[in-house]
């Protein structure tokens, strides 16, 4: 006769599965809240009448970056690592702060090579130089976009700002050119930004 304190079989596979399903949801979870703070800081952001972010879109990308950085932490091994290396780094971006956002760009190529926001993350990269007024620096990361990646989606933010940069430079028909394919390229929808994963 078993003991009456005795588990019932199989409580301990029952155990197991609710406890990764808690420990999942969190996780799950803590990357919901990046996207979503990382979105409502763009909204604020189309919302502003000027480019310089306004305090409730750093705000937001502040939220972005410790949600990202408690998933670096917590769960550094996880399948959403890349996408929490790129949504910090542009929510860097979004609220100015362009060094950390080279910076997270480099560590998500350095970390994650084979990762599909390694183009993205290369483009950001790019935007932020311009964004610095690191004029050379951002037009060797435009050409090398271009050359890497030709089925890059956003195009039209390549050439429009290549474009950009090569007038800065004073090199008028590059920049020219550069305009004309931004012209020929899918037209925006929003304004610049990154795009959320």
């Amino acid at each position: 006769m078993p003991t009456p304190l005795a588990k019932p079989p199989g409580s301990w596979t029952i155990g197991t599965i609710l406890l990764l399903a808690v420990v999942g949801c969190a996780y799950y979870n803590t990357f919901y809240l990046a996207k979503r703070y990382y979105r409502e800081g763009q909204k604020a952001q189309e919302r502003a009448l000027t480019d310089t972010p306004p305090p409730d879109a750093v705000q937001k990308y502040d939220a972005t970056i410790r949600q990202c950085a408690k998933i670096l932490v917590d769960y550094p091994k996880s399948k959403w690592m890349d996408d929490a290396i790129y949504l910090m780094g542009a929510a860097m971006y979004g609220k100015g702060d362009y060094v950390g956002a080279i910076k997270k760009f480099g560590e998500l190529r350095e970390n994650a090579p084979k990762s599909p926001f390694v183009p993205d993350s290369k483009l950001m990269e790019a935007l932020s130089q311009l964004k610095r007024k690191e004029y050379r620096e951002a037009e060797v990361l435009f050409l090398e976009v271009e050359k890497q990646y030709p089925s890059l989606d956003r195009k039209w933010e390549l050439y429009f700002h290549m474009g950009e940069c090569e007038a800065q430079l004073r090199e008028y028909g590059q920049a020219v050119s550069s305009y004309e394919r931004a012209a020929r390229s899918r037209r925006p929808v929003g304004r610049n930004r990154a795009t959320c994963p």
